[in-house]
């Protein structure tokens, strides 16, 4: 039987359940092995700059807390720790994963993968003040080959859709955009939804003044490798609001300028080919999702060099949900879900990190060159 590695995350702002979820997983392992059934080994591992419990925890207190195996500060600690197990027969799960790390630690995750390990990641993906927590961050949605989007209690208005963490100061009001990313600890954060998420000082492009209020909005990105069913999924959008609500859809994306204000449903495919100014347009269209615009976008997260696409690269951290399409090849007469994308003789084709092995070191990240 063919098998491959995967790297899932979980995302959410504070108190969503994803450390839960991620333990979730240990203790079904566990069970297993206690049962007699199949099972493989789970390794334990957190960001040592976490130095408000030794352990891997939640605010649930019928949840296990667990020891780590490993603490790191840098992807090296991790690649060395990992080199001693058996990819095929171990499980590694991460928490608190966006924390400062040094090193590229999203491209060893995805060679760890790709060389056979199931990965679980849990991480915040945007800071208070509304921008992606780290670098790092960034970069492990574009690597991953499915996320799991997970959301809280907004602390002020109490709806489900609480998809951002606020963080007060002494005084009990939000800090200021430009404040210290970085500060540990459970009293001053909560989570919101977006029309409750206050970031004082947070910079607004000049056309972020003519959007107007809608009602409760939404960013979705669908992305997978070339040959993926994500154009037809965009598409499928404009089928379902045509005729209800105001739609504007893009085969690519457009000028800011010109991007509709008037339409309350806004489509964007190809996104991948935006080139410039990735991180100004990625805010305007959180801006419009916070106004209460839906926005769905569609595009290519890795190039097939296996690196991030500067544009979702920058806007995969500030969706709301994220839903990644595999594409699938036959290896040995088994159907394998493929999420990386090659180019042979010009042309882009998807394959499975089975495949994807046999093109690279997998301790060394990158790819085919």
């Amino acid at each position: 039987m063919v098998t491959q590695g995967s790297l899932t995350v979980f995302m959410g702002p504070m108190s969503s359940g994803k450390s839960r979820d991620l333990i979730s997983v240990y203790l079904n392992e566990l069970q297993s092995k206690e049962e007699g059934r199949p099972y493989k080994d789970v390794i334990l591992v957190k960001n040592a700059t976490d130095t408000r419990a030794p352990t891997i925890h939640t605010r649930d207190s019928r949840t296990k807390n667990l020891q780590p195996d490993l603490q790191y500060l840098s992807a090296d600690e991790v690649r060395e720790f990992t080199k001693k197990f058996n990819p095929s027969q171990h499980i590694l799960l991460i928490d608190e994963y966006q924390f400062p790390t040094e090193g590229d630690i999203a491209g060893l995750l995805d060679s760890l993968a790709t060389s056979g390990f199931e990965i679980y990641v849990s991480t915040l993906q945007t800071s208070f003040n509304g921008m992606a927590f780290s670098e790092h961050v960034k970069d492990i949605f574009s690597y991953a080959d499915r996320v799991v989007s997970f959301k809280a209690t907004c602390s002020n208005c109490e709806n489900d859709y609480g998809v951002r963490t606020m963080r007060t100061n002494n005084e009990g009001t939000p800090d200021q955009f430009d404040a210290d990313v970085v500060n540990v600890g459970f009293d001053n954060y909560n989570p919101v939804c977006r029309k409750d998420h206050l970031v004082p000082g947070r910079p607004l492009h000049q056309f972020h003044q003519n959007l107007k209020e809608n009602g409760r909005g939404s960013l979705k990105v669908i992305s997978g490798p070339a040959s993926s069913a994500k154009s037809d999924i965009l598409k499928s959008y404009l089928v379902k609001f045509s005729g209800r609500e105001p739609v504007s859809y893009y085969t690519s994306p457009p000028d800011i300028s010109t991007l509709s204000r008037s339409s309350s449903v806004v489509l964007i495919d190809n996104y991948h080919k935006l080139n410039s100014d990735t991180q100004e347009y990625a805010m305007f269209l959180d801006h419009m999702a916070t106004k209460g615009y839906f926005v769905v976008v569609a595009g290519d997260p890795l190039t097939a060099k296996n690196l991030p696409t500067p544009s979702l690269r920058e806007l995969l951290p500030l969706a709301d949900d994220i839903s990644i399409e595999s594409a699938y090849e036959k290896i040995s007469g088994e159907r394998m879900a493929a999420t990386k994308t090659i180019q042979v003789n010009g042309s882009l084709k998807p394959v499975s990190r089975y495949t994807y092995l046999g093109l690279i070191n997998p301790f060394q990240g990158g790819g085919p060159q």
